[in-house]
């Protein structure tokens, strides 16, 4: 009898001591963690299906005009010239895409889970521990829960940048397409 009020005197001690890891902590450790950059470091992979979108609308407008073989490379070329652009201005102005900020709601509800407040500040002070080995071993859990999310709506700005960017370079572009079909 003692060692089962020993064991129940053992877990209400440890749920009363667990608290909740807060949003400030939460942001605490994506700072610490450097979740903001890593995101932007990412954002050429998000923007390639964007890229292919704007390549398949070239073919397809450059086969309405009857552009030749030739004026076609000719055109790829081109196109791939403003896209390096545009996609090095993208990647220029990352910092716009994901902020720590918005993060933190993403990452809250499933970070909830895995760690209480007082473990993540452990995680925020030593990342070698083996509550840091518990972080890790949740990153797939996180992966899976959060970065589609996170991908959607950061598609989603990426999408009105790169609108953004290849608008300004739209007049050159078509000033290079015209010149392609004139020809020599």
């Amino acid at each position: 009898m003692r060692i089962i009020t020993c064991l129940l005197a053992l877990c209400l001690c440890g749920v009363a001591t667990a608290t909740e890891l807060s949003e400030k902590t939460m942001r605490h450790l994506l700072v610490a963690s450097q979740a903001e950059e890593q995101f932007q470091a990412s954002v050429s992979h998000m923007i390639s299906p964007i890229m292919d979108l704007v390549r398949m609308q070239s073919r397809a407008l450059a086969e309405q005009q009857g552009f030749t073989p030739e004026q076609q490379e000719q055109l790829d070329t081109v196109l791939q010239k403003y896209l390096t652009e545009v996609v090095q201005s993208v990647a220029g102005r990352a910092d716009e895409l994901v902020k720590v900020d918005e993060l933190v709601p993403l990452y809250l509800p499933t970070m909830r889970k895995v760690l209480s407040e007082e473990d993540a500040l452990e995680v925020i002070r030593f990342h070698e521990s083996p509550v840091g080995k518990k972080m890790l071993a949740a990153i797939p859990d996180l992966m899976a829960n959060v970065v589609p999310l996170v991908q959607q709506s950061v598609q989603l700005r990426a999408q009105g940048i790169f609108e953004d960017e290849f608008a300004r370079v739209r007049g050159p572009l078509e000033q290079d397409m015209v010149r392609i079909l004139k020809g020599p």
